[in-house]
């Protein structure tokens, strides 16, 4: 294809390379590099193998018209695990934090970095790690030079005993407590953390146990003090779910997420947006929609349309992998454009 600009918007497009794949997985992290144009793939596992690798994905270019798939790193035990985080640093986009996550025998609350330019692995956990435990199936934020967590998986269907914000500072390797007000979200896990305009954390859906959620809430680090907020939409509202993706999108001041696990053991594939200006949901209704899926790797992808003058940027949804309900593993992979051609 020439442009990704000319995908429809609100269909989702299969992508397709004639370079070799990622495996088929699930419980993985994808991270964006704008700068590059690269996808970044990292861990995850499907029932025979638990993986210790990094994959990039190249999006058409100038130069290409093509998707490309590398492998930047083959094995690397520090990676071997699946239901982490992986976002890109606040403070250097060139580096891609990793916190927790499992392997077959342990959970995780170590901090490694990949360095994209070097494609190297640091390690920064803290020699005195207590503060955070280990867990699993969290999601996180990087705002501000600080990497966010909230709560996350401890085995099975259970949550971490532990509904407490926390900030990991870029610069001094450190943990601590935010000391947040309010009426916090219950303790969870496969639910998604959002940013939108560098303060405001955005938690949207999880499970801990049988229990499902379906509640929005978010919390300004910048207030003094931070306090968590429920948001009641009037409008209809997103079931109940849980291992679903979702991204969040500055110039409009929308988050969307798609798919999960339902609180019937149902797999989804539904797209739903949500308005920080009028605190409305909306479900999208997509075309060419993908199998339905959760425990997929997801984020958002922006592409600049060097056509246009205005250089707009363009956002799109990125998935790839997943497994459904009947324990089917996925290795594919689709784009989701946000956006009509008169957004701004």
């Amino acid at each position: 294809m020439s442009s990704l600009t000319s995908l429809v918007p609100f269909e989702w497009f299969e992508i397709h390379s004639n370079s070799r794949s990622p495996q088929l997985r699930v419980g993985h992290s994808s991270t964006f590099i704008r700068s590059s144009s690269n996808i970044y793939i990292i861990g995850g596992a499907n029932p025979s193998e638990c993986f210790a690798d990094i994959h990039s994905l190249s999006l058409p270019s100038k130069t290409s018209e093509s998707f490309i798939w590398t492998k930047l790193i083959g094995e690397d035990l520090a990676l071997r695990r699946y239901e982490h985080s992986a976002v890109l640093s606040s403070e250097n986009n060139e580096q891609i934090i990793i916190f927790g996550g499992a392997n077959t025998e342990n959970n995780f609350n170590d901090v490694h970095v990949f360095n994209i330019s070097t494609k190297t692995i640091e390690n920064w956990t803290p020699k005195d790690n207590k503060l955070v435990s280990p867990r699993t199936h969290h999601s996180s934020c990087c705002i501000q030079n600080g990497l966010y967590i909230f709560s996350g998986g401890f085995q099975g269907a259970k949550a971490v005993d532990d509904a407490e914000l926390y900030r990991f500072d870029l610069v001094s390797h450190t943990w601590s407590c935010v000391p947040a007000h309010g009426s916090p979200p219950e303790q969870r896990h496969g639910h998604c953390l959002l940013s939108l305009g560098n303060s405001r954390l955005y938690l949207h859906g999880g499970m801990d146990g049988r229990t499902f959620f379906s509640s929005l809430y978010s919390i300004d680090i910048n207030e003094k003090p931070p306090r968590w907020k429920e948001h009641v939409s009037s409008s209809s509202n997103p079931m109940a779910r849980a291992a679903h993706g979702g991204v969040s999108i500055e110039n409009t001041s929308t988050l969307f997420i798609f798919g999960g696990l339902s609180r019937s053991g149902q797999a989804l594939n539904d797209t739903w947006s949500w308005s920080a200006s009028n605190e409305q949901w909306t479900e999208i209704l997509c075309r060419s929609l993908p199998r339905s899926r959760l425990d997929f790797a997801y984020c958002l992808v922006e592409f600049i349309d060097n056509e246009q003058d205005s250089k707009k940027v363009i956002p799109y949804m990125f998935i790839h992998g997943g497994t459904d309900t009947q324990g089917e593993v996925f290795d594919d992979c689709f784009l989701l454009r946000l956006t009509f051609d008169n957004d701004q």
